[in-house]
């Protein structure tokens, strides 16, 4: 889901996690991580890519190569069966990662050695799965909130919002999911004020209802509401708003919107007027909306860009 993902993106990108679980990947036995773990175990003598098949594998003299050659194919074939075969403990966890994600099989998570690894397999197996489930059996805290947040926002789900430990994460799922599911009454699942206002606002101008923006303090109402009314084109809305030029804005975008001289009409601002007719006489490319302005540059201007130099030489 596009919009999900982009939630994710979002939520990551404001500094509340660490890690993204989404894209984790199997480590690799040379990264710099394991460097001084595996020294001894990851260089070889033996080109082990030439071999056709993993019964070639048996024949390699050396354990480090033989491992290599096990977890080259189990890997390739995605075959646990060959990452069994594996005797080094890193290459062995990276096989069983790799063929564990490949082929959606959280149990081989479970044959890691290593328990952080094991941790980021169930972590990555529960995100791409978007299971709850596999997410309960990672030991670690973080890990743990951090699969329950990425499932939560790919299934839209409120209820595993609820298993998430720590309270900023927690936050952070409700307010992807309301988002998600357009449901203002999560936002009430909210503990921090301001976050709960933001939702109720994004989900008031996500669903265009003005109704939902009468429920913020003023300050956001206004802006919710200048937002809603100058989208939906909807001049009553703009009668709401707590002072006149805050009207006079919302009527302009509203007439605008609609292109509808009628609700330019409306506007105080004579300035604002003039520049509600131009607008709309150019969008509709009609010269006769032109008549009404009443600043001569901006008459002039809308006559000579509908088409009509006479009467902007006249003006």
């Amino acid at each position: 889901m596009r919009v999900a993902f982009a939630l994710i993106l979002l939520v990551f990108a404001a500094g509340c996690l660490n890690g993204n679980p989404t894209n984790s990947t199997p480590p690799q036995t040379n990264s710099s991580s394991t460097v001084i773990e595996t020294t001894t175990t990851t260089s070889t003598s033996i080109d082990v890519s030439s071999f056709t098949n993993a019964s070639s594998c048996e024949s390699v003299p050396g354990k480090r190569d033989r491992d290599t050659c096990y977890e080259n194919f189990g890997i390739e074939s995605n075959d646990s069966a060959l990452c069994e075969k594996v005797m080094d403990r890193i290459k062995k966890g990276v096989c069983f990662w790799s063929v564990g994600k490949a082929t959606t099989n959280p149990l081989l998570c479970d044959r890691i050695e290593s328990a952080y690894e094991k941790d980021r397999c169930y972590e990555d197996l529960g995100a791409l799965m978007k299971s709850p489930q596999i997410c309960d059996m990672i030991q670690n805290d973080d890990g743990k909130d951090r699969c329950y947040l990425t499932t939560a926002i790919e299934n839209s789900d409120p209820a595993t919002c609820r298993r998430i430990k720590q309270e900023a994460t927690t936050e952070n799922c409700f307010f992807a999911v309301s988002l998600l599911r357009k449901d203002p009454n999560l936002c009430d699942m909210l503990i921090d004020n301001a976050t709960k206002t933001s939702c109720m606002f994004n989900i008031s101008i996500m669903t265009l209802d003005a109704t939902l923006c009468q429920k913020l303090g003023v300050t956001a109402q206004d802006s919710c509401l200048l937002e809603v009314g100058g989208r939906t084109g909807n001049y009553t809305i703009c009668d709401i708003l707590s002072n006149e030029s805050l009207k006079n804005r919302c009527l302009n975008d509203a007439a605008v919107a609609g292109k509808n001289v009628g609700t330019c009409d409306k506007i105080t601002d004579p300035w604002l007027i003039d520049t509600c007719y131009q607008t709309i006489g150019l969008a509709l490319n009609n010269s006769s909306i032109c008549d009404s302005i009443k600043y001569p540059p901006k008459k002039r201007y809308c006559y000579e860009q509908t088409g009509e130099p006479e009467k902007a030489k006249r003006t």
